[in-house]
């Protein structure tokens, strides 16, 4: 299973945060009502956060010299997505994640919403 940010940043943030969350996704079951606390807004449809597929699973490769030329040759099909919320905690200028430790600085949060 790939994650993926539901919300637009910049694409070095977007690659590191795809990445993170699929190596490290959570395992336990998911609560099935959202928090009271705000949410950050979905701005990335489920179609584009599919078309990242082959470029994370080329940064994945070992030998990424001879599979970045064949992204082509990759073809991805969206089966099903899921809207998962994680809790992002607050801490000085950056966004944490508690189970993975992913880091996003509140100021490229900021730049991504004019993407």
């Amino acid at each position: 299973m790939f994650w993926s940010p539901a919300f637009k940043v910049l694409p070095h943030l977007f690659l590191r945060l795809t990445q993170g969350m699929t190596i490290s996704q959570p395992r336990e079951e998911f609560e099935r009502s959202l928090p009271r606390s705000s949410l950050y807004p979905v701005t990335l449809p489920a179609s584009e956060a599919a078309e990242s597929i082959n470029i994370t699973v080329a940064n994945f490769a070992v030998a990424q010299k001879r599979t970045f030329p064949k992204l082509d040759e990759i073809k991805v099909y969206l089966n099903e997505s899921f809207l998962v919320y994680l809790t992002f905690i607050s801490s000085g200028v950056d966004f944490i994640e508690p189970h993975t430790q992913l880091c996003i600085p509140k100021s490229l949060l900021k730049l991504g919403r004019d993407l």
